[in-house]
């Protein structure tokens, strides 16, 4: 049952990174996004699902030795991920245009990415729903917390840096 959250996550991540990639090329001279680019890398927790499957990345790929710049992403060094082939899907999606909620107009996620960009002109085929990606990874969370036996209504989240202690 957990192999089957799992594949659906994959999917979902799939979904994610197509769509990046769609727009990349689709708009490329409006987005920064680069291999050495960081500056959007500072998140701090994650779902269990997620945190599972950083955890099991990094049985099979324990980090080098390194230290954590304090004000990043503890996976962050010189500028690189050291989890990118695992990475959350907040991070796989930043930088895009997204509809959250019951806004009218789109919003930037990094200031780098689209700064010329009249987003009331948007069109919304271009527009990542952020809502329905959190509601599904949601959604998958609570079946992975329920098949481990954990407590569904227990929304923490995982620390990065504990995880890599564990």
């Amino acid at each position: 049952m957990i192999n089957d959250i799992l594949t659906s996550y994959y999917q979902l991540r799939d979904y994610c990174d197509r769509f990046f990639e769609s727009i990349a090329f689709e708009f490329r001279p409006y987005i920064q996004c680069r291999v050495g680019c960081s500056s959007c890398c500072n998140l701090e927790s994650v779902s269990a699902l997620e945190g599972h499957i950083i955890q099991d990345y990094l049985s099979q790929h324990p980090l080098p030795e390194f230290t954590s710049q304090s004000s990043a992403c503890v996976f962050l060094q010189n500028d690189e991920c050291l989890i990118y082939k695992v990475r959350p899907l907040i991070c796989r999606t930043h930088g895009l245009i997204i509809a959250d909620g019951d806004k009218a107009t789109p919003e930037r996620t990094c200031d780098l990415n689209f700064r010329n960009v009249n987003l009331r002109n948007w069109n919304s085929s271009y527009t990542l729903n952020m809502d329905r990606i959190t509601e599904n990874l949601i959604r998958l969370n609570i079946l992975f917390l329920h098949i481990r036996g954990d407590d569904i209504n227990d929304v923490t989240r995982l620390s990065l840096r504990q995880l890599i202690h564990q």
